[in-house]
């Protein structure tokens, strides 16, 4: 009898060994694929002077030895989090709904949203017919307590629990969002809160979750279907305004169409306060509606190579005054797109300097429905700032004010209306118009020479589309010969580019020199053999 038991207890020995060993594998496997794509993939193969290998061997034998999911979580985000970069991080499955941005997933909700403000959770938007404005709340009212947890406790588990990038700025952010998260759930569910109102006055009230009433869309692979939504007014007879939620594709076409709607107002106001960003593709499109010539936008970066990328004007570009609304809660694409239009001199900024997460991401599943996200690419706007960590600078700073959300007042929003309606903001007028303009009013030479004024002093305007595109324009209006001299310039300015080859062959070829067609032709193949254009031009000629 003795002898089986000892037989049994030895098996159980046996087999929680192997359970042991199963689950070390499995978490080395994890932390491999974790690790090896960021040595391998991840922007900066310097990890800004992190030994990224000495952290591999430190945490190897820590998350070896983890118990749970949770545990082996918490210390990859540790050793990733040294990084301290946004769009970084393992997400649980647990965790799939709840990370990032309440109001893009859950799909029930109060139809309130809450900023962290000089140390209180204040209520800064209420929307109509929802569960909280049913029940007579309103903006600058000041909560107290959310499903039974203090708002102390929410301060407390953020700064026990920070999240790269490591400032004020993105603390007071995530702060407020998982105070806001605690406003979404499923339609019906209960919420509990105490507040306080413009009175100091306080009530406890539970308040049911209402649907969002709108198309729910799977937009990234790997993570949840996402909500957006596009909100216009007219605020007076010159000035119009758009919200919208995210740069998300589904609410793309409609922002075009408002944007179009008005067109021909001198005034639009863009407000991404709350939007916690997209994806490229949209917040592109929606930057393209504000150039009227192909404009340098932003520069990615990733391990020694940096990634120009240019905006393609719209058939009908809004010319008029651009005002974009910013907060702490506006991140991601909301900052690629702000600080981008701030730096080519675009728009104006008004709000609150943002969080400085502004890296573009991809995801990597892992086992049982976690994923990984992290940055492939820094974002470079086209005066060479890096907007990670530091985030936009608006050109007007105002926060929002709880006083004047009592009474009503988005004191934000009034002071880019004042802005608007008292300055008399110099039309915005491309490149490519200054120096139209210049060779109607003073020769091709005064053209020339204020291109050379522009290069030194705003170096991004004067990228290798600005003199191609001027003789395009020149040559469409059979200015011939003004063309080629543009055309010679460009080839001189880029001397390696075979589209500006391309393009004096062209010039050439309208001007009935079929010699110095063939020539430029040749020179553009020489340069890039596969360059299509000069193929079919130098057989046309030579037939």
């Amino acid at each position: 009898m003795k002898k089986s038991i000892l037989i049994i207890l030895a098996l159980i020995n046996i087999l929680g060994s192997c359970k042991a060993q199963n689950r070390e594998t499995k978490n080395i496997e994890v932390l491999n694929t974790v690790w090896e794509t960021i040595n391998t993939e991840y922007f900066d193969a310097t990890f800004n002077g992190l030994n990224w290998q000495k952290e591999y061997d430190y945490y190897k034998p820590i998350i070896g030895a983890c118990k749970s999911n949770d545990s082996l979580y918490f210390y990859l985000n540790q050793m990733v989090f040294k990084l301290n970069v946004s769009h970084l991080g393992v997400v649980s499955p647990e965790e799939a709904n709840e990370s990032g941005d309440p109001q893009l997933y859950f799909d029930g909700t109060l139809g309130m949203e809450v900023r962290y403000l000089k140390d209180e959770a204040v209520i800064i938007s209420v929307q109509k017919n929802s569960s909280a404005a049913n029940a007579g709340i309103k903006p600058g009212f000041t909560l107290f307590e959310v499903n039974g947890k203090t708002i102390k406790s929410f301060v407390i588990e953020k700064e026990n629990n920070p999240t790269p990038p490591f400032n004020s700025r993105n603390r007071r952010s995530l702060i407020s969002q998982n105070i806001y998260r605690e406003f979404y759930g499923e339609p019906g569910d209960i919420i509990g809160l105490k507040y306080f109102d413009n009175n100091n006055k306080i009530h406890k009230v539970e308040l049911e979750l209402k649907g969002r009433g709108m198309q729910k869309i799977n937009i990234i692979p790997e993570m949840p279907a996402m909500y957006a939504s596009v909100d216009n007014r007219i605020i007076n007879s010159n000035t119009a305004y758009i919200h919208f939620d995210a740069f998300l594709p589904h609410i793309l076409d409609s922002t075009l169409k408002t944007i179009n709607k008005y067109i021909n107002y001198p005034n639009l106001i863009i407000d991404l306060r709350g939007n916690p960003g997209g994806v490229f593709e949209v917040r592109k499109a929606i930057a393209e509606q504000f150039v009227s010539e192909t404009t340098l936008f932003w520069k990615y970066y990733r391990r020694g190579n940096t990634n120009e990328v240019f905006l393609n004007p719209s058939k009908n570009s809004y010319k008029g005054n651009l005002v974009i609304l910013i907060d702490e809660r506006s991140t991601s694409s909301s900052e690629e797109f702000s600080g981008g239009m701030k730096a080519i001199e675009r728009a104006t900024i008004i709000g609150q300097q943002t969080p400085g997460k502004v890296l573009t991401m991809e995801v990597v599943p892992l086992p049982e429905g976690a994923y990984f996200i992290y940055p492939i690419q820094q974002t470079i706007t086209a005066k060479d700032d890096i907007l990670e960590a530091i985030g936009v600078i608006p050109d007007i700073s105002v926060e929002l004010n709880k006083d004047s959300l009592l009474i009503g007042v988005d004191n934000q929003l009034n002071r880019a209306i004042e802005f608007l309606s008292k300055n008399n903001i110099p039309r915005y007028q491309s490149t490519i118009e200054q120096l139209v303009s210049a060779f109607y009013n003073a020769g091709l030479n005064k053209s020339i020479k204020l291109y050379f004024n522009i290069k030194e002093q705003y170096p991004w305007k004067a990228h290798k589309y600005v003199l191609n595109d001027f003789g395009y324009y020149l040559l469409s209006n059979s200015k011939n010969k003004q063309a080629i001299q543009i055309f010679e310039l460009n080839t001189k300015e880029y001397p390696d580019s075979a589209n500006a080859f391309d393009s004096l062959g062209e010039a050439y070829m309208k001007n009935n020199n079929r010699k110095l067609a063939i020539k430029n032709y040749e020179k553009s193949l020489e340069l890039n053999p596969d360059y299509s254009n000069a193929s079919e031009m130098l057989k046309k000629l030579n037939n």
